[in-house]
């Protein structure tokens, strides 16, 4: 498959991706990620709500929405498909070689998708949405072979609402108000 995102930023390599899930044992996400319930892990945030169309590929329409990465040499903003089935966030490498980021130096962990495995790589990288910026565990591969970047549930979903209206294929994201208290 050919890269599907819409590149904004200094360079637009081609790319595919490979997986749309994956599976860990809970002690390899433990040492990975260390899930604290910390300040730093939310960010700050202020109120935020945003509505994103699904993007449409031939008959299918995807939850994909714009997130700017920020790295050692600037920022990148990618489209990135809103998977509430990925445990983790993937991206091509070669976003990461555009940021600045040296993939191999992450935490290097297997990603079990539909058809196989993969390896990638996690970083802690500062993200933006609508003007909102966090911290995001990335893992950045160069198998990823699916057409989208991938948005996982750690920890991406943390400080957001996010509802997904299939009916009017849009997808809406608002700051997470009760998660300030966890």
């Amino acid at each position: 498959m050919g890269g599907f995102c819409q590149w904004k930023g200094r360079c637009s390599p081609e790319y595919a991706q490979k997986t749309d899930g994956e599976n860990q044992k809970p002690e390899e996400i433990q040492k990975a990620i260390r899930l604290s319930g910390t300040k730093e892990r939310r960010g700050s945030l202020r109120l935020m709500k945003k509505e994103f169309s699904y993007l449409k590929k031939g008959d299918q329409a995807y939850p994909l929405i714009d997130v700017e990465l920020i790295g050692p040499k600037g920022s990148l903003v990618v489209k990135a498909l809103l998977d509430s089935g990925a445990t983790f966030s993937i991206f091509q490498r070669e976003i990461a070689n555009c940021l600045g980021v040296p993939v191999s130096s992450g935490q290097s962990l297997y990603f079990q998708g539909i058809k196989s495995r993969i390896l990638g790589y996690l970083h802690k990288i500062p993200v933006r949405v609508n003007q909102e910026e966090f911290t995001c565990y990335i893992a950045f591969s160069s198998e990823l072979e699916v057409s989208f970047n991938i948005l996982g549930r750690n920890n991406f979903f943390f400080p957001f609402l996010i509802t997904f209206n299939e009916k009017f294929q849009k997808v809406l994201i608002e700051k997470n108000i009760r998660g300030e208290n966890r």
